[in-house]
């Protein structure tokens, strides 16, 4: 059965972020999510998440406490350390972070590997936000399609009143996501409390799935306290977090190399 699916203009609900629904299936989904989550994500400035993280190191997973910090929109900063070592990620502006310190000795990316990892710290921080509160900060720009619809592509750099014929039925729960950097990735929602459950995106050697869990009320919001990264039937990244702080005092200064 064909329908005629118009994109949904401009951003949907909150002026902070920067996303666009390819059809009202997709955009009741998001909808739904945001309300679960809460309607303070539109205040976001600065976050914090701060406990444990279990991080994959040639197929062993390393124990370490881990520090995320964020200020919105292009500055974000993960630390995990040991009792001895630390290893930062992250970038600010279009200045990567990323470092590895052993004992006194520190290791920083060759030059030439500088707008990759700042390309796929971009996408890391990107899949943190949209599982943990469907958000996408102002500097990206994200389109949500319906899983299950096929029919003319839409792109509203082209036009904002682009219409595609649509054929099939969209999933209730899933929602289909592309973005800059060929960001590809699969949210879905649970079908009961329709906070965001679980993001599926392409990796190497083979696709990963986050999962978010342990929701607790922050600051109006509810976000998850475990958030659990899976290869292949494997952990390779897990964070429980003890505190999450929303928009603490968090300036440029803290993501100085």
């Amino acid at each position: 059965m064909k329908a005629v699916v118009v994109l949904l203009l401009g951003v949907l609900m909150f002026a902070q972020d920067n996303y666009q629904a390819s059809d009202p299936n997709v955009a009741d989904i998001v909808r739904y999510a945001r309300m679960a989550v809460g309607g303070n994500v539109s205040k976001l400035k600065t976050l914090e998440m701060k406990g444990k993280s279990k991080v994959d190191f040639n197929g062993s997973l390393i124990s370490c406490a881990v520090d995320i910090k964020i200020l919105f929109p292009d500055y974000y900063l993960r630390i995990d350390a040991t009792a001895t070592d630390s290893k930062r990620a992250g970038y600010a502006g279009k200045t990567i972070l990323n470092a590895i310190t052993s004992g006194a000795n520190v290791s920083l990316p060759p030059d030439n590997l500088r707008n990759a990892i700042l390309k796929n710290e971009r996408l890391r921080l990107a899949r943190l936000l949209l599982g943990a509160a469907t958000y996408v900060t102002p500097d990206v720009s994200m389109i949500f399609h319906s899983a299950g619809l096929t029919g003319g592509a839409i792109d509203p750099r082209v036009s904002a009143r682009t219409a595609a014929s649509a054929e099939g039925r969209g999933e209730p729960n899933v929602a289909e996501i592309s973005g800059p950097d060929g960001f590809r990735a699969r949210l879905t929602v649970d079908s009961t409390d329709r906070m965001p459950k679980t993001l599926i995106y392409p990796a190497s050697p083979q696709e990963e799935t986050m999962t978010f869990a342990d929701r607790r009320d922050v600051g109006g919001l509810k976000l998850p306290f475990h958030i659990t990264t899976m290869s292949g039937g494997r952990i390779v990244d897990e964070l429980i977090f003890d505190e999450i702080l929303i928009n603490p005092e968090i300036g440029k200064k803290d993501f100085a190399r």
